[in-house]
């Protein structure tokens, strides 16, 4: 149940005034009203905002679970989550992530593919940047093994803010995750249907100060669930590939991996 009151912002692309509500430290929440009809979902994006230098990150993954996959509400549930999201696409296994994915000693994938960009976390000891999403063009290479976790993905904005996915005219769901100017996280979900490269497009119109993302996930998988601050959100996908739209009613799918921040 949405027992709150959340700040709907219904403001177009053009002069969208983001204002964030604070839920915990290190949390914040905003959602606004994308600009055009939506005949499926709301046509709201929901944006979180995440300091890491205030909260702990945490990367889940069904293959060191009993191979258990579970959706982003369920994964909250058991690993004491306030915010998970998916943490990539994967394989025809239902576990192996696309492209590098490891957690210290727990290896998902050891193979880094032709995807430029990772998103690393938990530094080791004498790194005090707490994350970093990394980008092939302006980063160097391999800066991001200096932390003890690595997710690589399909880099969506690159680090001179130029939109890197392909054109296409197909809308899905979608889960992203970004970084904007002064080192802190931000999520951005939409049930409603977005081409990646338009809602890319449309996230630099808006003033969150975005630099960087990669593509976590689109379709029906995508996934968010937020609980904190007395708010709580369960979001997942309603549109994607050949399946089109499936209402308000669809059920979430269960997923085998998750970005997680930590419960306090």
């Amino acid at each position: 149940m949405l027992g709150f009151c959340l700040i709907l912002l219904l403001t177009t692309a053009a002069r969208a005034e983001i204002v964030w509500r604070p839920l915990e430290a290190g949390l914040e929440l905003a959602q606004v009203k994308a600009p055009g009809e939506h005949r499926t979902g709301d046509g709201l994006v929901t944006l979180v905002r995440i300091d890491p230098a205030k909260v702990r990150l945490a990367l889940a993954m069904a293959k060191f679970e009993g191979d258990k996959q579970r959706t982003a509400a369920e994964w909250s549930r058991t690993k004491r989550l306030a915010l998970a999201v998916n943490a990539g696409l994967y394989q025809e296994d239902r576990l192996t992530n696309v492209g590098l994915m490891r957690d210290g000693r727990k290896v998902n994938n050891p193979k880094f593919n032709h995807y430029r960009s990772v998103f690393a976390f938990n530094p080791r000891r004498g790194i005090e940047a707490p994350f970093q999403l990394w980008d092939k063009v302006c980063d160097k290479d391999n800066e991001f093994r200096r932390y003890d976790t690595q997710i690589q993905n399909i880099r969506l904005i690159d680090c001179r803010r130029r939109v890197t996915w392909p054109r296409s005219e197909k809308g899905v769901s979608l889960a992203v995750l970004g970084a904007d100017g002064r080192d802190r996280l931000i999520v951005a979900f939409t049930q409603s249907p977005h081409t990646a490269g338009g809602f890319a497009r449309l996230l630099l119109r808006w003033p969150i100060d975005l630099r960087r993302a990669q593509y976590l996930e689109g379709g029906r998988p995508a996934q968010l669930y937020l609980e904190a601050g007395g708010v709580t959100l369960n979001l997942n996908g309603l549109c994607g590939g050949t399946l089109g739209c499936i209402g308000v009613s669809g059920v979430a799918p269960e997923i085998p991996n998750v970005i997680g921040v930590v419960r306090r």
